[in-house]
């Protein structure tokens, strides 16, 4: 499921159960292989993120070398740099983060440029820029996208000097950065849907950038990675619990 880009690949990695002697082990394992050899299913029609094409894919009967098979547990990466010794789930929260502060950066530049001209109101419309509702909301708003990045990139920033001198990042840290890329996405969907209510109905238009920012970052925030149990993960590990697990 979810085979994000699938359509523009020309490999696949998929994970796959290892079965012993009619029992499946607890080994899991990971493959590349050629996209030409999946059988792609045209499930992806979806509200948001739609130009990624995350459709499912399936596979029957394949060989895969040995060369092109590891390890779904093993964290020491074979080649590429110190950016594959992040490890999961860490390795992807950098990406969560960027596409979500990226959207609501948008969202917030097109309502900016549109509050000095989009009228709100019955009787007498008024310029939403010159509304001291609207001028709080978008004050407030810019700053909280803004520390959410902050925040990001400092938590990002001290996994990457830990790994370029060869340091493996503990569990906690990962922690930090799905929480934090948790932080991103949910501010940026906060602010986003801001950004949209003051549009008004012009905004409801496919043609209109915010609902397409809308969507799209409804969408991302389905993602497990980002979800709230994130935030239950950093604290239990800020209360020393035995069982914390970035990936709980």
């Amino acid at each position: 499921g979810f085979g994000s880009g699938i359509k523009h690949s020309e490999w696949l990695s998929a994970g796959a159960q290892v079965i012993v002697d009619d029992q499946v082990s607890t080994q899991q394992l990971r493959l590349a292989f050629p996209t030409a050899q999946a059988e792609i299913h045209e499930t992806w029609e979806v509200m948001g993120l739609r130009g990624t094409g995350s459709c499912d894919f399936s596979v029957t009967d394949i060989f895969v070398p040995d060369q092109f098979v590891w390890s779904a547990m093993e964290s020491a990466p074979q080649r590429g740099g110190p950016i594959y010794r992040i490890g999961r789930p860490g390795n992807v929260t950098n990406e969560h983060s960027a596409f979500a502060l990226g959207v609501g950066r948008r969202a917030l530049d097109a309502i900016t440029e549109m509050a000095g001209s989009k009228r709100r109101g019955y009787q007498n419309p008024t310029i939403i820029g010159q509304r001291g509702a609207f001028q709080r909301a978008l004050g407030e708003a810019d700053l909280k996208l803004r520390a959410a990045r902050a925040l990001a990139v400092e938590v990002l920033n001290m996994a990457w000097e830990a790994v370029q001198v060869g340091e493996t990042l503990e569990p906690w840290q990962h922690a930090e950065m799905r929480g934090s890329a948790t932080y991103s996405t949910l501010i940026a969907l906060e602010v986003t849907t801001l950004a949209f209510q003051y549009a008004g109905g012009s905004a409801l238009q496919l043609s209109n950038e915010l609902q397409q920012c809308l969507r799209d970052l409804h969408a991302a925030a389905q993602h497990r990675i980002v979800s709230d149990e994130a935030y239950e993960n950093h604290a239990q590990f800020m209360l020393g619990l035995p069982d914390a697990d970035p990936l709980h």
